[in-house]
């Protein structure tokens, strides 16, 4: 049976062999499980509750589970989180929109049919705004909810338009926020160039097409030219949200 000396003397080395493992990585591979575990203990009650609120908003854009829940959580490290934020969107590729501001302005002045000749035709955002939760989609307002019966004149509204017009507006379900809500387009020229239709403009790119859609609490989501866009935020209409540039 070995001695106790010759146990130590055999143990002892071991403890002066050069580390296979860099101290930096050995350090980081000891410190993240509990750095980690903390962090997790700490945000959970926070990813919870607003998991919860996503839910309750209801569908649109996004799927409506877990899933749709993280892809929105990760379009949120490059979204913006103010769409007025500097440079604001309707200032880019100004140069290519001077002749559209332009007739813009000519319509404003009086030549149009009179849905843009008063100078008071967008009424100031002074005033109470609505609780908007931080989320990149879908975008609902929870506080200050219209009514089931004004939510159906918006929609019928909408409809009347499209009707109206059948040359160039249609009704279909969103692209924006599926098959839950339908929107008014523009009804898009076809190739023959027969049957009406329209040109879809370059700014509607990533709507193509679509004008507006009501959401089932009363909120809307309109698309604006760059210049429409810009007296909006101007007279205070639009409160700001977090959106992807």
């Amino acid at each position: 049976m070995p001695s106790l000396l010759t146990t130590l003397h055999n143990l002892i080395p071991a403890f002066h062999r050069p580390l296979s493992v860099p101290v930096p990585v050995l350090l980081f591979t000891v410190t993240l499980p509990p750095l980690l575990l903390f962090t997790f203990t700490f945000t959970l009650p926070s990813l919870l509750t607003s998991y919860r609120t996503y839910l309750a908003i209801g569908p649109g854009g996004v799927p409506h589970n877990l899933f749709g829940f993280l892809a929105q959580s990760c379009l949120r490290l490059i979204a913006r989180s103010d769409g007025r934020a500097s440079p604001p969107p309707y200032r880019r590729g100004r140069q290519q929109q001077q002749q559209q501001v332009e007739d813009v302005q000519l319509v404003k002045g009086g030549r149009g049919r009179g849905d843009g000749g008063n100078e008071n035709s967008l009424p100031t955002g002074a005033g109470d705004r609505p609780v908007v939760p931080d989320f990149v989609a879908p975008q609902r307002q929870t506080s200050m909810q219209a009514a089931p019966a004004m939510v159906a004149r918006m929609q019928a509204f909408l409809s009347e338009l499209a009707a109206g017009n059948p040359s160039v507006l249609e009704i279909r379900p969103s692209g924006l926020e599926g098959k839950w809500h339908n929107a008014v387009f523009l009804r898009e020229a076809a190739g023959t160039g027969e049957g009406g239709g329209l040109n879809v403009p370059e700014f509607m790119g990533m709507a193509k097409g679509e004008i507006v859609h009501v959401h089932s609490e009363g909120s809307s989501h309109v698309t604006l030219s760059l210049v429409d866009g810009e007296e909006a935020v101007r007279v205070g209409c639009y409160p700001g949200r977090r959106d992807i540039p």
